[in-house]
């Protein structure tokens, strides 16, 4: 293995080359290399500074400048750059933790059945472009933009089980989940209050959030439903004035945001939270501040009323049954093959209700457990959904081995975000990698990185191991 002074040089000469034939071929590309290579080295340094930068960056990576395609190649976009320097960074300057078994064995089933769904959409994923009205496919198009944004999207998770053994790691991870939910916040602050003409017609603030960012804002709340638990948290324990601005403001981008089911599970979750931190003399100001939220913007509470105390299950699924989820079910009735084994990725597209337009031109299921059925099938959806309960049973049981009331109240808001989101999902969400589902994969890697370290009963079990190559070489 290279060492690291040694990587670092080569790594300045073959830039230094690069750049020269940059400069002449195309001046931007030979920024953007320069931008690289000094973000390599600063990473090569602080790996976890790599991971945290693009845990930050998340949320907004389907906007436009995380996305331009550099001299046209396939692939060749910010974004994937960034993955691409935090993954080498992280594979050269940490040691891996060696794995359990059954960690093991789901990602290899992860990791099949994600590739499987890919592979089996291609004889029609022509045929889904149209449906989509793009005419740009091409295969590496498909794969670039597709699939290979899944896979990066994963990434986090298996760096941060592979490589991260230390309750610091982990509490800079957090730290660069709350930048990423100040970033993300900001920036959908300033759509609202400067580029949203009329703040009083939800579809019409739905609509500019996602011209900006690229997702619907029942993709965007997302984030805040996984965010918020942990973000409480922190507030509670550090008493900072900026945790306590950040968890105010998160919570009012919820209530901008317009969707009903996430006002349901954080009007629900922040109290379960408070209860089981036994944090009791939260709740009356908590139920003042819900009051008052609902006076100041009443907007809020016609949407979150909408629906109450009618009788027809489709206004209260927002048209989701009759529209959506009916005329799915019903075909799917009739294909028992695939109710068991899924058609594909995005193999909504080609089914007759799709097609025929039974339904709402929709690109998912607006139900996760469904639309996994849909594109990889019922086994495949037990399958991950045992595994993801046995990670929340190991994220529950390492809570009696956990000393540190900090870290312990970490892992209860973990494991309540990564259970609001399961709730989530039978009104939206994915289970496969996603944008907007980046936040409960790193979720259930952080709790589990949290659990392996008090395996033992002992924090300091894993943190005394010497967990960077370089500390190798000056201990032998």
């Amino acid at each position: 293995m290279l060492q690291n002074k040694a990587v670092k040089n080569i790594l300045i000469i073959l830039s230094a080359a690069a750049y020269i034939l940059l400069a002449v071929y195309n001046s931007l590309m030979a920024i953007a290399l320069i931008i690289g290579v000094v973000l390599f080295l600063i990473f090569l340094k602080q790996p976890i500074w790599g991971l945290g930068f693009l845990i930050a960056v998340l949320p907004i990576s389907n906007m436009d400048i995380f996305n331009y395609t550099f001299a046209d190649i396939q692939g060749l976009k910010p974004f994937n750059l960034i993955a691409l320097i935090v993954i080498v960074s992280m594979l050269i300057s940490k040691r891996a933790n060696k794995l359990p078994a059954m960690y093991k064995v789901f990602l290899m089933i992860f990791s099949l059945a994600y590739i499987a769904n890919y592979v089996r959409s291609l004889p029609y994923i022509k045929s889904i472009y149209s449906q989509m009205g793009q005419t740009d496919y091409t295969l590496m198009n498909y794969l670039q933009n597709h699939f290979l944004k899944g896979l990066i999207l994963f990434i986090p998770f298996v760096l941060i089980i592979m490589f991260i053994n230390s309750k610091e790691e982990i509490f800079k991870l957090i730290y660069s989940i709350f930048i990423s939910i100040t970033i993300l916040s900001l920036l959908i602050l300033y759509v609202y209050l400067f580029a949203t003409p009329d703040k009083g017609d939800f579809e019409n603030v739905r609509a500019g959030f996602e011209s900006v960012f690229q997702l619907h804002t029942n993709d965007l709340v997302n984030f805040y439903i996984i965010a918020i638990p942990i973000l409480l948290v922190f507030a509670i324990h550090k008493k900072k004035l900026s945790l306590a601005i950040l968890s105010f403001l998160s919570l009012f981008i919820v209530a901008i945001l317009y969707s009903r089911t996430a006002y349901i599970i954080v009007i629900i979750t922040i109290p379960i939270l408070f209860i089981v931190m036994r944090r009791y003399k939260l709740l009356p100001a908590y139920i003042a501040a819900l009051a008052a939220g609902s006076l100041l913007i009443p907007t809020v509470l016609q949407r979150l009323l909408t629906g109450v105390g009618d009788s027809d299950l489709d206004t209260i699924t927002a048209g989701r049954l009759d529209n959506i989820w009916t005329p799915l079910i019903n075909e799917l009735a009739k294909k028992p093959d695939i109710i068991l084994f899924g058609g594909g990725q995005n193999y909504i597209y080609e089914m007759e209700a799709s097609k025929n337009q039974a339904m709402l031109n929709v690109g998912h299921a607006h139900n996760m457990y469904l639309t996994t059925v849909i594109d990889s099938g019922s086994i495949v959806l037990v399958i991950l959904l045992v595994f993801i309960g046995w990670f929340l049973y190991v994220l529950s049981k390492s809570l009696k081995n956990i000393d540190d009331k900090l870290t312990k109240d970490t892992q209860i808001a973990l494991i309540i975000a990564v259970i609001s989101y399961m709730a989530r999902g039978f009104t939206g969400g994915f289970i496969f990698p996603d944008t907007n589902n980046t936040f409960i994969w790193l979720s259930l890697g952080l709790g589990i990185a949290i659990a392996n370290i008090y395996r033992t009963g002992k924090a300091s079990g894993i943190t005394n191991i010497s967990n960077s190559k370089a500390d190798l070489k000056s201990t032998g």
